[in-house]
């Protein structure tokens, strides 16, 4: 896997909510550039998720 196909499936799964949030306004052009700049973030480290996942 490429590093633009790894960026690229971290933005899928910030689409689809897994860490915690979603866009809810603008176009999907939109949407979908506010996804692969928080992912290239995360995948270079700049941002931190947390995630709480409750096994109850």
């Amino acid at each position: 896997m490429t590093e633009q196909q790894k960026i690229e499936a971290i933005a899928n799964d910030i689409q689809d909510g897994i860490y915690g949030w979603t866009q809810k306004c603008g176009t999907e052009w939109q949407k979908w550039t506010y996804s692969l700049n928080q992912a290239r973030k995360i995948y270079d480290g700049e941002l931190i998720i947390q995630l709480n996942i409750d096994n109850e």
